[in-house]
């Protein structure tokens, strides 16, 4: 295989688009790549790919794509404008043989400057449903790879889309399951409750008067986002069994996927990627303002193929979430069922596949 010298890679905002980047990023650097990711100044992929990936980081300015006019859409729209020129002064720099974009309002302007430099240019959309970056980038790409079947979306140019899966945390396959670290027992079944990067905090309110319910009966990990504070006070007697962070780096988010035994989970498709190799069953309740309705669609997807269980948020009570876990964590058919057919949407070689695509592309230069 023919060693690609040089790639730029860029996504970012929530770490649904950065984690995946960054384990793609792992078997780029496997083939001895130069790797140089381009994100905003104060954004989450500057800590995560200087820390986690451990690749060098390079800042340029960028705003959300806006489909609608009010004074946010002008000064988004000059961050872009001044964002494709710092963009394109970093691309003429670093000389790369290809650039790999996930996703996120900080892919724009990288996007329009290395279709303007005539770069090589492949996407990766993990949603059912394109973004609307993505969506733009999908049309000036060279390949597009999409992490749910092609069949499940709609106006793509299936003569450069190809089928990747969304990479999952590499790190959940070898993790160990450590109580210990959570300050737990083996005597009750342990619940994972997790918003993703952000959090959830309609999720943690909902949860709020039932938690003492349910550690009655279970221990909880509990990741708030930062948004949301923790339920308990660490010194609170009434917290034993529960265990929360705003936040968990990928090492400590393997153990916790590792140490479940159900999870309840917002839909974004890195949460279910991870899920999936795990092997976990779960709860989906979808983010129901997310971005054309992408969380729902992911929903739905897994709970006609038997791999997970739906709630609503805007239909969703205490007791009504009290009632979905209790009546999960007590049926060990079920779960061993939605265990199993979760795990179909996993597959640990997707970062490879698309790391393969890169290289397929840029081997003739």
């Amino acid at each position: 295989m023919v060693k690609m010298t040089r790639v730029i890679v860029s996504g970012g905002g929530t770490a649904g688009h950065i984690l995946p980047v960054l384990e793609v990023v792992k078997e780029l650097k496997k083939q001895g790549c130069q790797i140089l990711y381009l994100g905003t100044f104060l954004g989450l992929e500057k800590k995560l790919a200087r820390g986690e990936g451990k690749v060098d980081y390079q800042w340029i300015l960028s705003g959300k794509f806006r489909r609608y006019v009010s004074l946010w859409t002008l000064w988004d729209g000059l961050k872009i404008f001044f964002g494709f020129f710092l963009a394109l002064y970093r691309i003429l720099c670093f000389k790369p043989d290809a650039i790999f974009l996930k996703g996120g309002f900080v892919s724009l302007p990288v996007l329009l400057a290395g279709k303007v430099l005539g770069k090589k240019i492949i996407v990766h959309e993990s949603d059912s449903a394109l973004g609307a970056t993505n969506l733009l980038a999908h049309r000036l790409s060279q390949k597009t790879c999409f992490g749910f079947g092609l069949k499940n979306y709609t106006g793509i140019d299936l003569d450069k889309a190809i089928f990747t899966g969304t990479p999952g945390n590499s790190l959940i396959l070898s993790a160990t399951k450590d109580l210990k670290f959570f300050g737990f027992s083996s005597v009750k079944p342990i619940i994972l409750i997790t918003g993703g990067s952000q959090g959830a905090l309609s999720v943690n309110n909902i949860l709020k008067p039932i938690i003492s319910k349910l550690l009655e009966k279970y221990q909880i990990i509990h990741i708030t986002g930062k948004k949301s504070p923790t339920i308990f006070d660490k010194n609170d007697k009434k917290s034993v069994g529960y265990w929360s962070a705003e936040f968990l780096d990928s090492y400590k988010m393997a153990q916790t996927w590792r140490v479940c035994d159900l999870a309840v989970s917002r839909a974004g498709a890195s949460s279910i990627a991870d899920m999936a190799l795990a092997k976990k069953p779960v709860i989906l309740i979808p983010f129901p303002w997310s971005a054309q309705d992408h969380q729902q669609k992911n929903a739905r997807i897994l709970e006609k193929a038997g791999a997970a269980e739906v709630l609503e948020q805007e239909k969703l009570s205490g007791e009504r979430l009290f009632d979905a876990i209790d009546n999960l964590a007590q049926d060990k058919n079920r779960q061993k069922r939605l265990s199993e057919n979760v795990a179909k949407f996993s597959d640990k070689n997707s970062a490879k596949k698309i790391a393969e695509v890169i290289f397929d592309l840029i081997k003739d230069i």
